[in-house]
């Protein structure tokens, strides 16, 4: 009977010990989770600083893209393509740039099948990194289109299907856009007798400017309407902007819109 007050005597301390173990336990495991994530907080990379990027705006697969002056193309995120109002214009846009592989890729299976994706020579991804395993992104982005008069000093010469050639520029520092033209003579036609009319120069407002780039832009991106030579009859354009510089040709026809919005030129 002796031995109850022992039994007794050693429970209580150990039905006390046991919760203060188990809270010592939590107090030390609460202290682990709090450096550790203090130390995850300290080693994540700070998000990049916003950047401006400034192209043309062209649509790629899956996705609106802005090839930069530099050449980079860089895809902007969660936009699936350009409006039309806005498509081969110049526009700058600001947001985080980073480098992921994000397009899917095709693959060729054992049959030589290909499957959906962008193929490895693609201009969208070639050149983008050494191993062509990333593009160029720009996440969060907010942009808008680059107006005629901030994007000077620009320079446009287009030589219509007969050979006469008009150079619209808008230098640094000057005010308004200038145009000439310079026509194809009897002395310089192939045909001995052919005349493109008189030589004429003049000034060109902000608002045709606007209407002129329209119109060479909308011609750069229909390139179903481009050829390879310059044959009679062709139209040639060369530009010169804040992209770089760049020329093609498109089919007889396609640029009566542009030649109409230079002969009215002419005529004041």
């Amino acid at each position: 009977m002796r031995l109850v007050p022992i039994t007794f005597v050693l429970f209580v301390p150990i039905v006390f010990f046991v919760p203060l173990v188990l809270l010592g336990a939590c107090a030390g495991s609460t202290g682990v989770g709090s450096t550790m994530a203090k130390v995850a907080a300290v080693n994540r990379p700070e998000p990049s600083p916003p950047t401006d990027v400034e192209g043309v705006a062209q649509n790629c697969k899956g996705c609106a893209a802005i090839v930069a002056v530099d050449g980079r193309v860089i895809h902007i995120s969660g936009l699936d393509s350009w409006p039309s109002s806005a498509e081969s214009r110049v526009v700058r846009a600001k947001g985080r740039l980073v480098r992921e592989a994000r397009l899917p890729r095709a693959r060729q299976d054992a049959d030589g099948a290909w499957s959906q994706g962008v193929a490895p020579s693609s201009a969208w991804t070639q050149g983008i990194s050494a191993n062509n395993s990333s593009e160029w992104w720009l996440d969060d982005a907010t942009w808008s289109l680059v107006d005629v008069v901030e994007s000077v000093p620009w320079t446009l010469r287009i030589s219509d299907g007969s050979g006469n050639t008009t150079t619209l520029s808008w230098d640094a520092g000057a005010s308004a856009a200038s145009w000439r033209y310079v026509p194809v003579t009897p002395e310089t036609s192939s045909s001995g007798t052919y005349s493109g009319g008189k030589p004429a120069e003049g000034t060109l407002s902000a608002e045709r400017a606007q209407e002129l780039w329209r119109l060479v832009h909308a011609l750069e991106s229909t390139t179903a309407a481009h050829v390879a030579d310059r044959a009679m009859g062709t139209t040639m354009v060369m530009v010169e902007d804040s992209v770089g510089k760049r020329s093609f040709v498109v089919r007889s026809g396609a640029a009566v819109d542009l030649e109409t919005l230079l002969a009215k030129l002419r005529a004041h």
